[in-house]
């Protein structure tokens, strides 16, 4: 599907584990990077976004707020 622009693919579904989640292919590239690792949520289109923001060079928080990068993640938390 074409999703912002984005050829988007969502795949390998886990939503009867306890960690459920989603891996998501923008353009033809895995998202989360990480072998074996997914979103964790069952929103497909969070999935998504959180993919195609990673694409474009973003910073993902472990909580799922997208930060410009990582900097500016770490500007947040520092006193």
């Amino acid at each position: 599907m074409i999703y912002k622009g984005y050829e988007i693919e969502a795949f390998d579904h886990v939503f009867f584990d306890v960690n459920e989640g989603v891996k998501i292919r923008v353009n033809g590239v895995k998202f989360p990077r990480e072998k074996g690792e997914h979103y964790a949520t069952s929103n497909e289109t969070q999935a998504i976004e959180w993919a195609i923001a990673e694409y474009e060079g973003k910073y993902l928080s472990r909580g799922g707020v997208i930060y410009d990068s990582e900097a500016d993640y770490l500007a947040q938390w520092s006193g």
